[in-house]
C-alpha cells in the first residue's frame, strides 16, 4: 500500500506509539499524552508536533490514535507516498531519441547572445592565473618549484626542518634566554684581553712622520757619551 522507504519510516513511528496514552475528545479529535500533551485532528490531518503536517507521514501520536480506533496507520499517509501514485507517475513512456546524425536540418542562423555591458569603467587587464604574480610584473613566480635542503640536498624541506645531519657532527644549538653570569664573565675577560693585546701592538709600532725633538736629543746625548768613553790614541 505504501512505498518501501516510507514503510520503514512508518514502522519506526509505530514503535513509539505504544508509549502513548490516547484520550478521545470527539470522533476525529484526540488528546495524546506521552512526555507532553498534544492534540490530533483527523479531519484537518494536523498534529501539534507538526511532523505529520510537514512530511505527510504519520507521527507516533497519529499511529497511537490509529491503533485506538482500530485502523491502520498507512491509511493516514499522504496519497503521494502510495503505490498507486508511484505507478501513475511512471505510466507514461519516454520516447527514444535518435543520434545527432539523424536530426532534421534546420535553416535557422545561430546568433550569439547580446553583449550586456555592466556599470562602471571596463577593465583593460586580463584575468591572471592563480600562480601569476600580480604585485611584481616581469618576475617569474616559484609556482611548481620545491625547496632544497642545504644539509642533505633533499627536496620538500629546508635546513631548519631537516632530520638528517650530513656533516656527521652535532652542532650545539644556542639556548634561548639570557646567558648565565659565568658565560658573561668569560666574554668580558676575552674582550679585556683583546683590548690589552691591541694596545701593546699599537705601542710597539713606530709612529709615522718625523721624530719629535725629545727623541732626537736623547740620541745625541747617547752618542756623545759613547765618544767620551772611547780610548784616546797616543802620538
Amino acid at each position: 500500500m505504501v512505498c518501501p522507504r516510507i514503510q520503514l519510516k512508518l514502522d519506526k513511528e509505530k514503535d513509539g506509539a505504544y508509549r502513548c496514552t490516547v484520550y478521545p475528545s470527539s470522533n476525529t479529535l484526540f488528546q495524546v499524552k506521552y512526555l507532553d500533551d498534544v492534540s490530533v485532528d483527523l479531519n484537518n490531518r494536523t498534529c501539534t508536533c507538526r511532523k505529520w503536517d510537514l512530511t505527510g507521514i504519520p507521527c507516533y501520536h497519529v499511529c497511537a490514535v490509529a491503533g485506538f480506533i482500530n485502523r491502520n496507520a498507512e491509511d493516514f499517509c499522504d496519497s503521494y507516498f502510495t503505490k498507486q501514485m508511484y505507478l501513475k507517475s511512471y505510466e507514461f513512456t519516454i520516447p527514444p531519441l535518435p543520434s545527432e546524425k539523424y536530426w532534421p536540418a534546420v535553416d535557422y542562423p545561430m546568433e550569439p547572445p547580446p553583449i550586456k555591458i555592466g556599470p562602471g569603467r571596463p577593465k583593460k587587464n586580463r584575468r591572471k592565473e592563480p600562480h601569476e604574480l600580480t604585485n611584481k610584473p616581469g618576475k617569474l613566480s616559484k609556482h611548481g618549484m620545491f625547496m632544497t635542503c642545504r644539509k642533505c640536498n633533499g627536496k620538500g624541506h629546508n635546513k631548519s626542518t631537516c632530520t638528517e645531519n650530513s656533516t656527521g657532527t652535532s652542532q650545539q644549538k644556542r639556548k634561548r634566554g639570557r646567558p648565565r653570569k659565568t658565560a658573561m664573565a668569560e666574554t668580558s675577560q676575552g674582550t679585556q684581553q683583546s683590548t690589552q693585546t691591541t694596545q701593546q701592538s699599537g705601542q710597539q709600532k713606530r709612529s709615522r712622520g718625523r721624530p719629535r725633538k725629545s727623541v732626537a736629543a736623547q740620541q745625541s746625548t747617547q752618542t756623545t757619551h759613547v765618544d767620551s768613553q772611547a780610548p784616546v790614541a797616543l802620538p
